[in-house]
């Protein structure tokens, strides 16, 4: 998989043509028709809408057109409409299909009757002004929490500004529930979340930091793809894998700590991470996917090559220092800062020792890969809290 400046919208748009249009007569007249502005089809007893005028800024959408009764908004309906700013969809309307919404950039409220059964995916994507769903209380399959569209407790849709919260009523956010959305700088997640699914953040490029927390089990491939300006993650303590994409394109990502938990990080989790010049693995992950780690593309050569200067750490006889190898990069024994091969008390004191200069404002004597050894929490600073983690380390394997 090669990197991109993506453009999410673009990607979203590209697939299917515009339905919308600013013409409001009769277009096919044998399979679609218009009415005031809405274009629609029949289809035996029933009416869909496909699509409307592009000057249209406010739709109510009707029960019934010609005393036929409206119960569908056909795939792509309102696909990249950017004039559109409310939608009234009626009780007769039973499901919205795949991008029905999206793309439309203006597009601020959506009222949703309670006949309302089933939405395609992407239906609301890349809809970065949507602030607001409203759910007819009668409707069994979906409510809100907040202004975002849920279903049971799951979060399908946000609606916001640029700060989320999402309710303590959730514990799923579900698939591209976030997507593009552009403005959001920050979200905080409850600890009643227990997952995260596929997509659910890709194309925030806005979002600046997020913290995960334990109580989340499992996140879902690409959930963070393409967050370009994302610099710092806190993982789940709870997690196990790292998916497939789950960070790819995070361009400016410097900081992000991988738990003991995990024993594996999927083909291109982190590629194309330029700005992550070095990362911890624990020796717990045993499974290392392609182009997984330190990797990113170049377009001279057209092919993925390792990060300049990344080093990957963990400890000595790790699956990733085998990666490493394998991929010709540099590895670095996370806490063995006098790289004799072994992590003991000579290393804390050392780190204690160049901590104790830096802190009076002198320049550290250690070397790049000493600096990234001594680090041992990875959280960008050596003190005294790195110094006893690395006796920690030493006692408990000494012991073992």
């Amino acid at each position: 998989m090669k990197c991109t400046a993506l453009l999410l919208s673009a990607v979203i748009l590209s697939s299917s043509a515009v339905c919308c249009t600013s013409s409001v007569q009769t277009v096919n007249a044998s399979e679609n028709s218009v009415y005031s502005g809405l274009e629609y089809k029949v289809n035996g007893s029933t009416a869909e809408i496909t699509g409307c005028s592009s000057s249209i800024t406010a739709i109510d959408i009707p029960e019934k057109i010609n005393d036929v009764p409206v119960v569908k908004i056909g795939d792509n309906a309102f696909l990249g409409n950017t004039s559109l700013v409310a939608v009234t969809i009626p009780d007769s309307v039973k499901s919205a299909g795949i991008k029905a919404f999206s793309g439309c950039s203006s597009l601020r409220k959506i009222t949703i009757g309670s006949g309302l059964e089933s939405i395609g995916e992407y239906a609301f994507a890349n809809c970065p002004s949507l602030e607001e769903f409203v759910v007819n209380t009668l409707n069994s399959t979906y409510r809100t929490s907040g202004n975002s569209l849920c279903s049971g407790s799951m979060l399908i849709a946000y609606a916001g500004n640029e700060s989320a919260f999402v309710g303590s009523d959730i514990t799923v956010i579900g698939k591209r529930a976030f997507f593009g959305k552009t403005h959001l700088v920050s979200v905080v997640i409850p600890k009643t979340v227990t997952e995260i699914e596929d997509y659910a953040f890709s194309g925030c490029v806005s979002l600046k930091s997020i913290e995960i927390p334990d109580s989340v089990k499992n996140i879902g491939s690409s959930c963070f793809f393409s967050c370009s300006q994302l610099e710092s993650v806190k993982l789940s303590s709870s997690l196990t894998a790292i998916p497939e994409s789950c960070f790819y394109s995070c361009t400016k990502l410097k900081h992000i700590n991988i738990p003991d938990s995990v024993t594996e990080t999927g083909d291109s989790a982190f590629l194309c991470c330029d700005a992550l010049k070095s990362l911890y693995i624990p020796p717990s992950v045993t499974k290392i996917g392609s182009n997984a780690l330190g990797m990113t593309y170049n377009i001279r050569s057209d092919k993925n090559e390792v990060i300049t200067g990344f080093v990957l750490k963990s400890t000595g006889g790790s699956y990733a220092e085998k990666y490493a190898v394998s991929e010709n990069m540099t590895f670095a024994v996370n806490g063995d800062v006098t790289s004799d091969g072994i992590v003991d008390a000579t290393d804390a004191s050392a780190v204690l020792t160049d901590y104790s200069v830096t802190s009076v404002g002198k320049e550290s004597e250690f070397s790049d890969i000493q600096k990234l050894s001594a680090d041992y929490n990875s959280d960008g600073k050596i003190d005294a809290t790195d110094a006893s983690a690395v006796l920690t380390f030493y006692a408990a394997s000494s012991v073992g």
